[in-house]
């Protein structure tokens, strides 16, 4: 039998193998969630008051007491509006957890309430971004820089929350707060830091390399 052949034969027989092995433990995972489920509809709700709610203090950032006159600073206002509302909602961050986890944790009847926490603190970062890029714009640098760190110290993991602040360090030649502002990127496992931590990487390399 040619070498080519039985080469092939081995090929097919360690592919068909392994599609069963595949078909088998995907099986198991449909039927260990499928039971989670059955589990977790059955869990009656829980009390969820001492749920560890973000306490929001906006004390020492930048708050403009009067609307502005210039044309050039409305959006600042705007976007500052927009995070003051959605301080005083509760707010949750959930992003180690999913639906499953939740409903057996705190029952299925908590879940929609659950689910508002987190799109209120989800929201709340979104226009800290937006905030900090308005006071970046009118080139309020400090400011921005102090709006956009509160994202980082409240646990955010949206990359342009980091990727702003990076760029506002740089061009503030506050590069030192590069590698620690890294490593706050990195301790977070979202897909959508990867973008985060690498550009940061490359600002910190670039950095380095012309201090030499």
């Amino acid at each position: 039998m040619p070498i080519f052949l039985i080469s092939f034969l081995i090929f097919l027989g360690v592919y068909t193998w392994k599609l069963k092995q595949v078909k088998s433990n995907y099986k198991d995972y449909v039927e260990e969630f499928m039971e989670a489920e059955q589990k977790a509809s059955w869990i009656r709700k829980k009390p969820i008051e001492d749920l560890p709610l973000i306490e929001i203090d906006l004390s020492h950032l930048p708050i403009w007491e009067k609307e502005p006159a210039y044309e050039s600073e409305k959006n600042i206002w705007l976007q500052q509006k927009k995070v003051l509302e959605t301080a005083t909602l509760p707010m949750v961050n959930l992003t180690t957890q999913n639906n499953l986890d939740l409903k057996l944790q705190y029952g299925p009847a908590n879940l929609e309430a659950l689910t508002d926490y987190e799109s209120n603190f989800i929201r709340f970062l979104q226009y800290i971004i937006m905030w900090g890029k308005a006071l970046q714009e009118a080139n309020y640098t400090k400011e921005a820089i102090q709006v956009l760190e509160y994202g980082v110290h409240i646990g955010s993991d949206l990359s342009q929350n980091y990727i702003l602040l990076a760029d506002l360090y740089q061009t503030n030649h506050d590069t030192q707060k590069l590698a620690p502002l890294l490593e706050q990127a990195s301790s977070h496992s979202s897909l959508n830091m990867k973008k985060a931590n690498e550009y940061i990487y490359d600002l910190l390399h670039e950095s380095n390399t012309e201090s030499l």
